[in-house]
């Protein structure tokens, strides 16, 4: 299960200090864009809806590799495995989203030189610096595209994907995620109580029973 103690214990190192990011203001890739958006489009097309159609034990599983505290003890560890899923592939969705949090983890863990030269071991053309603005490119393609698609609208499970994509993206410095008018979108999702709910914003006659639930 995703929950409960073990859980807490084997993504602590990160849970209990606050993440600092230090970036430069970057722009986003203008093809790789619209490569993510075609992309997004085609798994649409295909019923492999972006939002579930991505293995989170697998996800789960190399990140605590580079914490030290899963299968392998020394930090900073990658199986090939995680190599190809977490770094090289090309993805759309959650996917996507992982991909940059998984880097991001590693930037926190200090991994960066054992990343680059791994880039440099499979002859990869990308930097570090590279892989990020590739991916935050393919996210903000794939935002683009649930707004115009309406999807935010009609599947609305995708707001949660939407959102942690703006969050992954805008403090590694890519500004072009965070328009004012995705903030004001983003907004509209809470209820009166600042929450946010698988189907959307109409369960403010809720928090009185999650309150109650609580012992509020």
């Amino acid at each position: 299960a995703r929950s409960g103690g073990d859980y807490f214990k084997k993504f602590r190192p990160v849970l209990t200090e606050p993440w600092q990011f230090r970036t430069n203001i970057r722009r986003l890739d203008d093809s790789t864009i619209e490569k993510a958006k075609n992309a997004f489009l085609r798994a649409e097309a295909n019923s492999d809806t972006p939002s579930t159609s991505f293995n989170e034990e697998k996800s789960d599983r190399c990140m605590t590799g580079l914490l030290g505290t899963g299968s392998w003890t020394k930090p900073c560890s990658t199986s090939d495995e995680c190599w190809s899923a977490m770094v090289m592939e090309e993805a759309v969705g959650y996917h996507v989203t992982h991909q940059l949090l998984y880097l991001s983890l590693a930037r926190r863990m200090k991994c960066e030189e054992a990343f680059e030269r791994r880039l440099r071991e499979t002859k990869s053309a990308m930097s570090w610096v590279d892989l990020e603005r590739d991916k935050c490119s393919r996210v903000y393609g794939n935002m683009i595209q649930m707004e115009a698609s309406g999807m935010l609208e009609k599947v609305v499970e995708l707001r949660d994907l939407f959102l942690e994509s703006a969050a992954i993206c805008g403090p590694l410095g890519f500004y072009q995620v965070l328009r004012p008018k995705w903030l004001g979108m983003a907004l509209s999702w809470q209820n009166q109580s600042g929450c946010f709910y698988a189907g959307g914003n109409s369960h403010d006659d809720d928090d009185e029973e999650y309150a109650d639930e609580a012992g509020g």
